[in-house]
């Protein structure tokens, strides 16, 4: 067994971090950082000293929505693993929310998201190093896991950070980390998971992990569990979206999800506009077009080049559980990777997928997935980890619009197909 960590922990991630904010220039907001992290710890650990409750297990993840849903079925099988304790989950605000009715989950608590954008958000702000801080010594845990393909420095410092004997961490790549803190890391861990042998997509790579507490080797198609209000909110939004398509007379409401979360998963807003043309003008389909807070005037700029094309939009801002829940009643999506393009994926909602070289293989195309389709152009400098060195990821900035309307009109036949000989096997039943 490994050495224990030192009890207390240190105020941030053992990040690179920039000069600049290592410099004589920023020694004061440091110190200032630093003070209210140890007394919200403080403050925390007295606070524990009246906290009653049972025995639990904490699971970080500091990685997207697409990752949460990837790694259900193994958080299900850990869950098992680890009863009768009960799982809290540390995650940013889309996997809590995404995972909000997971029944194996009894409690979530928002953290930020990792990578640089997370590690300099912790140094930077006094608030979420006092609410770190603080949470890190309200509870004891029985064992705290991170097991992240590509664990990141602030996942690494709050699995070591937690009051916890026992740690796992996933052996993990150094996508995220330098070799240095990798090595770190699995210094002060109670046991190291070993990764899967080889390339894989990343639903074999975490039933290999799962394996590792007690699951199976099995694969299974991610579940995604809905709240009442999540249901509700999709519910309405789609009864107000067949509406108008009764109106237009069209054939079907297709879900357009144009850009993620990262600058790189971005189709060109003039492409786009393209697509949802030729959907139109072809197969009298009507596009709906979803995003998130931040890219609305994205959205506009696409909208602002369709002329006469017929759209739909969102009538309030959906939580991601309710978009998720919405495509399912929507009859196809056409996405960029993003997490929203693995729940359709889960929900088996026929989907066109745009993706990027960085990881072949090891996001999309699911395994033995067959009412989807993921189009992307090879490039020389495939898998390069997302680290795009051109101007635009062409290997999907190159896909054409009428690649994806044909990619959508093989989907929708074989939609076809599949609905009718269900309503056939059914008419026969009631007939025989």
């Amino acid at each position: 067994m490994m050495r224990r960590p030192r009890h207390w922990p240190t105020s941030k991630p053992e990040y690179a971090w920039p000069p600049r904010l290592r410099g004589s220039g920023y020694a004061a907001a440091r110190v200032a950082g630093a003070v209210v992290f140890h007394l919200s710890y403080l403050l925390g650990l007295i606070c524990s000293l009246f906290a009653r409750g049972r025995p639990a297990a904490l699971v970080i993840r500091t990685d997207g929505i697409g990752d949460a849903i990837l790694f259900e079925p193994a958080l299900e099988a850990l869950a098992r693993s680890l009863s009768p304790s009960e799982l809290h989950l540390w995650a940013p605000a889309g996997t809590c929310d995404v995972l909000a009715a997971c029944p194996v989950i009894r409690k979530r608590v928002v953290i930020p998201r990792g990578f640089k954008e997370g590690n300099l958000l912790v140094l930077r702000s006094l608030r979420w190093r006092g609410r770190l801080g603080f949470m890190l010594g309200r509870r004891t845990y029985e064992v705290a896991v991170y097991p992240a393909e590509s664990p990141e420095p602030l996942g690494n410092w709050l699995l070591l950070s937690a009051r916890t004997r026992i740690r796992w961490v996933n052996y993990g790549d150094t996508i995220n980390q330098f070799d240095w803190q990798r090595a770190a890391t699995h210094a002060r861990v109670t046991r190291v998971l070993s990764q899967r042998p080889g390339a894989a997509h990343e639903l074999t790579r975490n039933a290999y992990l799962a394996s590792q507490w007690g699951g199976s080797l099995d694969l299974r198609t991610p579940k995604i569990y809905f709240t009442a209000k999540a249901i509700d909110d999709a519910e309405r939004q789609a009864h107000a979206w067949r509406h108008v398509e009764r109106q237009l007379r069209a054939s079907a409401v297709v879900a357009v999800i144009p850009t993620g979360s990262q600058p790189i998963n971005r189709y060109p807003a003039d492409t786009w506009a393209q697509v949802l043309g030729q959907l139109w003008h072809e197969h009298r389909a009507v596009a709906a077009i979803l995003g998130g807070p931040g890219d609305g005037a994205f959205i506009d700029a696409i909208v602002q080049q369709l002329g006469d094309v017929p759209h739909l939009r969102t009538e309030k801002p959906l939580s991601i559980l309710a978009t998720a829940a919405l495509l399912e009643r929507l009859d196809a999506v056409l996405c960029v990777d993003t997490g929203l393009a693995h729940a359709a994926v889960a929900l088996r909602v026929p989907s066109v997928i745009l993706r990027i070289g960085g990881d072949p293989g090891r996001f999309l195309p699911w395994p033995g997935e067959t009412r989807s389709i993921a189009l992307y152009k090879s490039m020389p400098c495939e898998g390069c980890h997302n680290r795009c060195h051109l101007s635009e990821a062409k290997c999907m900035t190159d896909v054409t619009p009428e690649q994806i309307v044909a990619a959508y009109a093989k989907l929708a036949v074989s939609r076809s197909i599949i609905e009718y000989a269900a309503t056939g096997a059914r008419w026969m039943k009631v007939a025989g």
